[in-house]
Order: structure tokens, then sequence, then C-alpha cells
């Protein structure tokens, strides 16, 4: 299921030795002093402030979608740099996030695991279609149009890779320049594995902090992130928002498929600072002015 474009990855690595030296192509990219370049920063700060934007537009909003419009957005940026998602803005790239989080995702796993031979063969007729058509053939568990801009956003990538040395695809290109298709197998693990992870445990940090019970954690919260805006603003306001969030957490059959919202005509927060949270883990290196703008704030 997680091996991609015919390719192990550094994820499905049969052998330790090459788990370590596939590990250690990337693992710069996720180092402090990597994570903290500028570069970086401005990249969160652009996909923050769109999401905010997006919150404030609507009264009743799907949490769990919205995030993991920004986990794809900030996680392909990530990975394949100027050729990442814009799917907070952009409503037609918003089908690889449901073929990759949404229940056809689920749905194919289901299938896939239960139904193997059936799977195969579908698979092998739409793999002579595609051959027919010049499209990527191999097999993706999330569908075709995933693996389909996987590939073709590194083959972009190594026309011109000095552009996009910054990004995880161009870091392997200067390593393996004349394997593509295995560029794209670990990046497309890292796609998949970053959206899944950082969308969930986004929206599950919002619907749990944001409980009655999680007040004292609120209070504290607020607290650190107003000090640290101080510093960075002149604004005799503090810059907060209240929202509401609905506490009912919903589960489908066999596969576990949170679904929170944030509405602001039910439910109960104490003063939850839904734009804050977000950014929490960057708040050292983003200007809290560009995202929130200056002077926003919202009394109790």
């Amino acid at each position: 299921m997680f091996v991609y474009y015919d390719h192990r990855n550094t994820f499905t690595s049969v052998h330790k030795q090459e788990h370590s030296t596939r590990k250690k192509l990337v693992a710069d990219r996720y180092t402090k002093s990597y994570v903290t370049k500028p570069i970086v920063a401005d990249m969160i700060r652009q996909h923050a402030g769109v999401l905010m934007k997006k919150f404030q537009q609507q009264p009743t909003i799907d949490i769990y979608r919205w995030l993991h419009y920004y986990a794809m957005d900030t996680v392909t940026n990530h990975v394949y740099g100027a050729y990442g998602t814009k799917t907070l803005e952009d409503e037609a790239q918003r089908d690889l996030v449901y073929d990759l989080s949404g229940v056809k995702h689920r749905t194919r796993l289901y299938i896939t695991f239960y139904f193997k031979d059936l799977v195969l063969l579908t698979e092998k007729i739409k793999h002579f279609y595609r051959w027919i058509r010049n499209q990527p053939t191999g097999f993706h568990v999330r569908g075709s149009r995933l693996s389909t801009y996987g590939l073709e956003k590194v083959k972009s990538i190594c026309k011109d890779p000095e552009i996009h040395a910054d990004s995880t695809a161009g870091k392997l290109y200067s390593v393996i320049p004349e394997n593509p298709n295995r560029i794209a197998a670990e990046c497309m693990d890292h796609l998949v594995a970053g959206v899944d992870t950082t969308g969930d445990a986004m929206c599950i940090l919002m619907w749990r902090i944001s409980t009655p019970e999680y007040r004292h954690v609120q209070e504290k919260l607020f607290s650190e992130l107003l000090s640290i805006i101080v510093r960075m603003t002149t604004s005799p306001q503090p810059v907060r928002y209240s929202i509401k969030v609905n506490g009912k957490c919903n589960f489908d059959p066999a596969i576990a498929g949170a679904r929170f919202y944030c509405s602001q005509r039910r439910g109960w927060c104490h003063g939850f600072a839904a734009q804050l949270i977000l950014a929490v883990c960057w708040y050292s290196s983003i200007d809290w002015v560009d995202i929130l703008g200056a002077g926003a704030h919202h009394d109790d």
C-alpha cells in the first residue's frame, strides 16, 4: 500500500541498512536549523494567513476539511517547493485532499486489503488505459490523480533543480538525478504521511482544547501567546478571537473518520483562539500582524 511508482521508499525499506541510507538523504529537511529558515517561516505565514481569512469569512466551517487543506498546502510546499498545492484558495485542487483523506481513500484501503485479487484485475485494466493515454501507470492506493500530481511535479523540478533546491524533491534530485520515479516515490511518502498526521493532529487538538474541562489550558496558552505578541507588535489591543466549538465527535464504521465542526451558533468555548493555536509551533518565526491583522481583537 505504501510503495509508489514501483519503487520502495524510506518507510517501506526492507533492510535496516537500506532504510538508514534512504533516511539520511532527507534527514536535514526536518532539523531545527532548516525548519527555522526564513523561507520556511514565510511559507507557513502565507498559508496560515489564508486559512485565517477563510475562518473569518464563514460563521460555520468544517474544521476537518479546512485543516487538511492547510496541511496539504504546507506539506506539499515543503516537499515540492513552488509546485505545492493551493487547496485553501483553489477549489479545483481539493479533490487531491479528498483522495488522500476522504471517504474514497478509506474505501479504497478496505477494498485493497480484503479484495486484493479484484483490485489487481481492475488495476491492470486501468494500467493499460493510462498507458495508452501516456499517463503514470504505477499503482497508487489513493488514486491516479494524486499519483499523477506527484510524478508531474517531480519531473518539473528536475528540469530546473537549482530554483527548487530548498525543497525535499530538489534535495533528492541533487543526490539521485538519474531516477525521477524514485524521487517521486520518496516525496509521495512524505506527502501522505505529512498530510494525514498534521491534519488529524491539528483537528483533534483544536477540538480537545476547546472543551470546557480544558479551560485552564486555554488560559495558559493565551498568556504565553499574548506575551509573545506584545513583544512583536505595538497594538494596545490583544490579538484574540472567540469561537464556539461543537463537542460532538463522530466516527465512521470500521475506520475512524474524525469530523469536528466550528460554529458560532452552538456549543460552548471560553474564548478559544482558533487563529493562534494553528501557528503555536512556529510562533518564534512568524509576524503575527501579517497573519491576524493589526489591532485584530474580539471581546469576550
